[in-house]
């Protein structure tokens, strides 16, 4: 997730024309031998749009799984002593986002 983030990142703020710029960029980075792998393959999607819109979905999963582990962690740590008033607020902040999204089908 982390080298995802940082690609993207990494590309608003210097696109790259092909795939070649982006191996290059990464070479000796970690994650690099992983970014030329994915990017040496044939592309399945060409519409960009369709693309972004897969990302996006993907993005979402992920993030929504880390709420999870974390909402798991707080419910955890409140049965064994109280909850800080942070931890608090982001209990109810998740069981609100997570609970919207269940109600969607998400």
């Amino acid at each position: 997730m982390g080298l995802l983030r940082e690609l993207l990142d990494n590309l608003r703020e210097q696109p790259a024309q092909i795939p070649a710029q982006v191996i290059e960029r990464w070479t000796g980075r970690e994650g690099a031998e992983w970014l030329q792998k994915l990017l040496e393959r044939e592309e399945v999607i060409t519409d960009a749009a369709v693309a972004a819109g897969e990302l996006r979905g993907a993005l979402v999963k992920l993030a929504d799984q880390a709420a999870g582990r974390r909402l798991e962690a707080l419910e955890a740590k409140s049965r064994t002593g109280s909850l800080a008033p942070q931890e608090l607020e982001e209990f109810h902040r998740l069981i609100m986002r997570l609970g919207h999204r269940d109600a969607r089908g998400g």
